[in-house]
Order: structure tokens, then C-alpha cells, then sequence
């Protein structure tokens, strides 16, 4: 460990600061981004500017407030160093590329350890926290492989396969990363302890989450698009009908990377999310030698080759089984969930101000501005009462994406929700 190190480059200052704020995720993120475009002006808004927030009920707003002092801002960079931990924000050159890549790519890495190197190429191995002793034992293997083969190896460091798999590169001599749900100066499992200090020295510990942060239950869905961002494909060793591995594949299959497949019997309830994927197209593992093999033949080509012959969901591998991958990535939309719902039009939002009511009934399938949407409503004359402003437009499209009913489209274009990435 180099102890000489800063806790992060000068230009990263504020972005730390950003991220460090407990409860302000990637969503309110944005919309601040949205509103202030730079984390140093967010920190240095006067008082009136946050009114605006306040006035739209955004809650979480008051944290950004109590955390806008430069005693809070020493604090932060103080317990970094005590930790040794470090930030790097996605602006910042020595952040992951492909991670840049996706489209909710985080704000930031805290991390313990180092990052993975930009020439190093990673592969994530994912799968069940209560396993069983084979599947432990091809994670290892498979680990092993990608570690001689020059890949990293990225993993949660769950119990079960994660742990397996994070030793199984270690051992085999290469670099290993875990990213946490959680604070990365929290060990969790705690009885990975040995393995998370092998880790910092070997590889790292990142995490998109502030330190101090808990391993909460929704913090594990949001970390798993990460692993899935940093690498080039994800293997799935052992997983249940509803495992949270099945939720880093669709991640994976959105952010156009491959995803490879241990099978297992077909009784065995540790296999059915596993043989489900491979019923849907994923590609199998059928042996550690055939492995070595298929890797050396596909991801020796360009990376613009290897993102063409990607699918795009699990549920489009299951709608054109057996086509090769690379016939499969334009037939439907993109997720699980949004195939399953395309056909449906989002609820309506319970707010209580009509601006925001009236900007939900405006919005659909076409992109529209701010300047478009007030337009409208001024053609409409649902508002004729009330004098409106592109800024109370701008509060209100906030609103609904921090409630998952509207998304922005490009820069500064609006659709709701259930029409991004249909068809």
C-alpha cells in the first residue's frame, strides 16, 4: 500500500463530496447534475436555489444542505485517509472505461485497494451464497482459467460462489475485485475478512456507495450493474429461480456483454435459474478446456466485434432460442421487466400539484424539451391559471424520474417511462 497516496485528485474534490452523502443515490444525483451541471456549484448553491427542492417535496434534499460546510467536507477526506480509502470520479481518466460505457454508470468509486488497470481486461463470476461444494469448485476453476487466460476476475464477495471465485484468482496468481453493497470500508460478509484484506493488497474493494454505508437489501441490485459494467462478460455459477446473479445477467445482456453459464441437474433447485438461462440461449460452459478455448477465439477479436454478437436481455435469448447470440440482440425490448410491462401505460402519479400532474399527461413516446412541454401546455390551456416557468417544468420532470415515471432521453428530452428502449 502506498500511504503517500491522496484520497483523490484535486479535481475529484467535489465530486467526493457528492458521493459521500448518505441516502443521495445515483437518481437524485442526476437530477442535481440536471439542475447545477457541476458538483462544485451544488456545493456553493445559495440557499434560494435549494428552495426549489424543497418546494418540489424532494425530502432528501436536507442532507445535501447539512453536508454543504467545509467542516464536512474535511471530515470526508479525513476518514478516507484514516481508512485508506480512495475516490476516483467518472470524469477522472484513471476511471474504469467500460464502466463509463453504461448508461447508469455511477458518479464515482470509493475504493480500498486500487482500480483495475485500463489495459487489463475483467470477467465477473457470479452466483449462489448458499452453494454446493461443485459449485465452489467451478468457480475456482474457472477463475484459474480467466486469471491464466490475463482476465481479472470481479465478483460481490457473497458468500458462496463470489468467495470462490475471488480465491480461486488470487490463488492462481492474478488480480481480483469485489464491489460491495455497501460501504468499501465495511467487510461483508464478515467472515470474508481474510479474503477482503487479500483483496486490497491483490486487486480491490470498490464501491459507488459512501464509507460507513450498511449492506442494505437494495443496495445489492444497484452494485450488480456494476460488476456486470466493468467487465466484458459475466459467468453465472449456480443460481435459483429468483437469484440475485439473474439480476447481474440482465444488467449484463443490457450493457451488451456476454453471459456464460455453468449448468446443473436439472432437479437441482441451485441450477434452475442456471438452466433456465441456457434454455434462453446463454452460452454454456461445458467444460473447463472448451472454455479456454472459446475465450481465446472470441475476445482476441476487436471489442466492437465482440459487443455486435451480444444479446440484449434474458428474455430476448428466450424468444428466438437456438439463433446464434448475434441474431438475437434487435428482436425485443431490453429488460425482464419492461417486456413483460411494454404493453403497459404507467400508473398515475399520486402528487398533489397539478404542474406535475399536467407534465405526466403531456409526456408519451415522443422526446420532448422543457420549451416543448411548456408549449404544449400553454396550447392546451390546462394551466391557464397559474403562471409557469421552464424551471417549474424542470422541477416537475424531476419528480417523476425520481419516481420511475418519466426518463430523460438524450440531453434535455423527456419520454415517460414505459416507452424507453420499447420496440
Amino acid at each position: 500500500m502506498e500511504h503517500n497516496r491522496t484520497v483523490c485528485d484535486p479535481s475529484d474534490l467535489y465530486w467526493m463530496w457528492l458521493c459521500s452523502i448518505k441516502g443521495l443515490y445515483w437518481r437524485q444525483q442526476k437530477a442535481l447534475l440536471y439542475f447545477f451541471e457541476k458538483p462544485e456549484n451544488i456545493f456553493h448553491a445559495s440557499w434560494s436555489e435549494f428552495q426549489l427542492f424543497r418546494r418540489a417535496g424532494l425530502s432528501w434534499i436536507e442532507q445535501v444542505e447539512k453536508a454543504k460546510t467545509d467542516t464536512y467536507l474535511k471530515q470526508q477526506i479525513d476518514y478516507l485517509k484514516k481508512k485508506e480509502l480512495f475516490f476516483c470520479s467518472r470524469e477522472n481518466t484513471n476511471f474504469p472505461q467500460k464502466l463509463r460505457e453504461i448508461g447508469d454508470c455511477p458518479n464515482g468509486l470509493f475504493f480500498r485497494g486500487s482500480l483495475p488497470p485500463p489495459a487489463m481486461r475483467l470477467a465477473g463470476v457470479v452466483g449462489a451464497r448458499v452453494c454446493s461444494t461443485y459449485g465452489k469448485m467451478m468457480a475456482r476453476t474457472l477463475s484459474a482459467v480467466l486469471t491464466q487466460e490475463g482476465f481479472g476476475v470481479v465478483s460481490g464477495m457473497a458468500a458462496g460462489i463470489d468467495t470462490s471465485a475471488g480465491y480461486g484468482a488470487l490463488e492462481a496468481g492474478n488480480l481480483s475485485w469485489a464491489v460491495m453493497g455497501c460501504g468499501a470500508d465495511v467487510c461483508y460478509p464478515r467472515e470474508n475478512a481474510g479474503l477482503y484484506n487479500q483483496l486490497i493488497s491483490k486487486g480491490g474493494i470498490l464501491s459507488e456507495f459512501p464509507p460507513h454505508t450498511e449492506p442494505l437489501k437494495h443496495h445489492f441490485p444497484l452494485r450488480n450493474r456494476i460488476i456486470s459494467g466493468l467487465c466484458e462478460f459475466v459467468i453465472v455459477v449456480e443460481a435459483r429461480a429468483r437469484s440475485g446473479s439473474l439480476i447481474t445477467a440482465d444488467y449484463a445482456l443490457e450493457q451488451g456483454r456476454d453471459v456464460w453459464v455453468v449448468p446443473g441437474r436439472c432437479d437441482d433447485p441451485l441450477s434452475c435459474g442456471c438452466n433456465t438461462l441456457i434454455s434462453q440461449g446463454a452460452e454454456i460452459i461445458v467444460n473447463s478446456t472448451d472454455f479456454r478455448t472459446k475465450l481465446r477465439e472470441r475476445y482476441s477479436q476487436t471489442q466492437e466485434t465482440i459487443l455486435s454478437s451480444c444479446p440484449t436481455s434474458r428474455k430476448e435469448l428466450q424468444t428466438s432460442y437456438p439463433k446464434p447470440q448475434n441474431e438475437l440482440r434487435a428482436s425485443v425490448p431490453k429488460t425482464q421487466k419492461k417486456l413483460q410491462n411494454s404493453h403497459l401505460q404507467p400508473e398515475e402519479p399520486v402528487f398533489d400539484d397539478p404542474v406535475t400532474r399536467s407534465v405526466f399527461h403531456i409526456l408519451g413516446s415522443t422526446p420532448k424539451t422543457t420549451g416543448q412541454i411548456l408549449q404544449d401546455l400553454d396550447d392546451k390551456g390546462d394551466l391557464q391559471d397559474i403562471q409557469i416557468e421552464e424551471r417549474a417544468i424542470s422541477i416537475a420532470l424531476t419528480k417523476l424520474i425520481l419516481n420511475g415515471y418519466a426518463d430523460e432521453i438524450g440531453k434535455g428530452a423527456y419520454i415517460l417511462s414505459s416507452f424507453k428502449d420499447a420496440g
